[in-house]
């Protein structure tokens, strides 16, 4: 099946109607397919809603929706803001920010955690109510969402970092290896079952617990042995969303008859852990490691090599100073060099054949550029010392 990929936050969708399905990775179940239920080319809208989603410390995640309690204009207008910088969401954008945070750094992480959308339990007025209050609203239309340092507590952080260290996993797989980790998360799922019943069984039956293999430390040594990954995370990221095993979606047609998808991503990780399987599945983005800074970052084309312009512009500029010592030095070597082994040598061959030799092919040049760039020199040289001659009289 053909599928096209979208994103979006838009909530209408006009003359339509639709059946609830259960969206999932391809690999995850087996289907006995009936050709009249066989679509292709329909198009897939990965929908997020524009609403701030709670996260406490116990249960991290809460699902539902939260409206305000207080229905003054200034109360309104200010959740429709909230809502506004939440539409603007990047999901990639945000994915490539969670596997470069650093956990020690609690603004970096009050920034993130309010860029994503997430807001602290602990900051609310009822914590456990099922609706915001007029100070709950204020106080989210601070900076990142409310969040302060002292809010980020040590759960948290583990948990970010259970999400963090997985989703950087997954994207530096092979499109090889990453299918064969979703089968291994299937079979992981399988033997925690079969685990569980035989456990049960056994202490009902016999009186004791049997003595098993522990599914988890099977599942991670099955996928690369990385004992410093959750194994419950990793497998629900590999079959589901990281915190499901399926995305609920609708199967929508419009008045013509065009098919079209809806899978809903209910929670900023879910987002996050759709756009890895869509990438992985449908483009040729990888993770690769910025040549200067190690900062991990979203390689949209084969030649992607830095995070950011900074980046680049460093290591362009520490390139071409090297390369220009490089000529420097190549110079030197040239008039050292007798005048009968230089005769009849084209003397800027020499020079950038002598610098790519001396490099071990690091330093690979054109005659043409080390002409210009060791004239430049010359010419600086000569006015540097008119002007120092000048001062001298």
């Amino acid at each position: 099946m053909k599928i096209l990929l979208d994103w979006t936050t838009a909530a209408a969708y006009p003359n339509t109607t639709c059946t609830l399905v259960n969206m999932s990775t391809l690999v995850q179940h087996s289907f006995n397919e009936s050709k009249l239920l066989t679509i292709a080319n329909v198009k897939v809208v990965v929908r997020t809603e524009a609403r701030p989603t709670v996260l406490g410390e116990n249960n991290y995640q809460e699902h539902g929706w939260r409206s305000p309690f207080d229905r003054s204009r200034h109360c309104l207008e200010n959740f429709e803001s909230i809502k506004r910088h939440l539409e603007r969401r990047d999901w990639r954008n945000l994915r490539e920010a969670l596997v470069n945070l650093n956990l020690d750094d609690a603004p970096s992480v009050c920034k993130w955690l309010g860029s994503a959308g997430y807001v602290p339990q602990t900051m609310l007025t009822e914590p456990n109510a099922v609706f915001f209050t007029g100070q709950d609203v204020q106080r989210m239309s601070c900076e990142n969402l409310g969040w302060q340092p002292d809010l980020v507590t040590p759960g948290i952080r583990q948990w970010l970092k259970r999400y963090r260290d997985v989703f950087a996993w997954l994207m530096t797989l092979s499109d090889q290896q990453f299918q064969q980790a979703i089968r291994e998360a299937r079979e992981f799922f399988a033997n925690q079952s079969e685990t569980s019943r035989t456990e049960i069984e056994g202490i009902l039956y016999q009186g004791k617990k049997p003595k098993l293999k522990e599914p988890r430390a099977m599942f991670l040594k099955e996928t690369g042995e990385r004992p410093d990954l959750d194994a419950d995370t990793l497998g629900l990221a590999l079959r589901g969303t990281a915190i499901s095993e399926a995305a609920l979606a609708h199967f929508y047609w419009d008045d013509d008859g065009t098919p079209l998808v809806v899978a809903h991503a209910d929670a900023p990780i879910a987002a996050i852990c759709l756009s890895i399987h869509i990438d992985r599945n449908f483009s040729s983005r990888r993770w690769v490691q910025c040549v200067r800074c190690g900062n991990w970052l979203d390689q949209i084309r084969g030649r992607d090599r830095f995070c950011s312009k900074k980046c680049r512009n460093y290591v362009t500029t520490t390139e071409r100073r090297k390369k220009i010592e490089m000529l420097a030095e190549a110079e030197q070597a040239w008039r050292a060099t007798p005048a009968r082994k230089r005769k009849g040598r084209d003397h800027w061959q020499w020079i950038a054949v002598w610098a790519e030799r001396k490099s071990k092919g690091k330093c690979d040049v054109e005659p043409s550029w080390a002409k210009q760039e060791l004239t430049k020199m010359r010419t600086q040289k000569r006015t540097k010392d008119t002007k120092k001659n000048s001062r001298g009289r």
